[in-house]
């Protein structure tokens, strides 16, 4: 049997990752958010938990046996954009550059579920377990744009985070960092409500082209999903 971790369930990518994954028999669904989903069957486990908060994500895990599963798929597709029009972040307690809400829907909110997972698959002494990351950014993070540096900033950051932690040689971990173009949801609508829509990727685009790659070996993969360009661009892969 194997463990799908999917946070976020109530937005529409991490929604369209549940509809894939919570009917295969071969998969149990371990999903976490604030609200609980109602458009889908209950057919997956649902938790409770504000990620941003450590103790609520800690409680969530509390009963997860790890000891059941030879893999464990942790899915993470939530991530805030601000468009900073002066260039400088909006709000910046820390000085350190980085819009702070941004930096913990990024980055916060992707360690505080990762930390609980990991300390219980090394309490239970899983180091055999396959950790299978896919975690997302945007195809415009690889870039200098002045307008959402601390968007590109955390993104670098979390890609540094767990680059570190797949090195490790005790757990078996893989991450596909999966970078995107402008994804059809309802906030990009009403963000952007006169956008042309034609290339605009789909929440189902995305997962159907990113699970092409969980059954890879490669310890560290970052792709690119464009409609506009080729499709599909292999940046990085070691």
């Amino acid at each position: 049997m194997k463990l799908v971790i999917i946070t976020g369930i109530t937005g529409k990518l991490g929604a369209e990752y549940l509809k894939f994954f919570q009917f295969k028999k071969e998969y149990n669904c371990f999903v976490l958010a604030r609200n609980k989903p109602i458009i889908f069957e209950n057919n997956f486990d649902y938790h409770f938990a504000d990620l941003l908060k450590s103790e609520e994500v800690e409680r969530a895990f509390a009963d997860l046996d790890t000891k059941l599963y030879k893999e464990i798929i942790f899915i993470h597709p939530i991530g805030m954009f601000k468009f900073e029009k002066q260039g400088i972040p909006l709000l910046d307690k820390d000085l350190d550059g980085i819009d702070d809400e941004i930096f913990s829907s990024n980055v916060t909110t992707f360690l505080n579920v990762f930390k609980v997972l990991k300390g219980k698959m090394n309490k239970e002494k899983r180091f055999k377990t396959k950790l299978t990351i896919f975690a997302f950014g945007s195809i415009t993070h690889n870039y200098n744009i002045p307008f959402w540096q601390s968007y590109t900033k955390s993104k670098q950051y979390l890609k540094e985070i767990i680059k570190q932690d797949i090195n490790e040689k005790l757990f078996r971990i893989r991450c596909i960092f999966v970078n995107v173009s402008t994804v059809d949801t309802g906030n990009e609508r009403n963000l952007r409500p006169n956008a042309d829509r034609s290339y605009w990727l789909t929440p189902k685009e995305i997962v159907k082209i990113s699970l092409k790659y969980l059954k890879g070996n490669n310890k560290w993969m970052e792709i690119s999903l464009n409609l506009t360009l080729l499709g599909i661009l292999i940046t990085k892969m070691f």
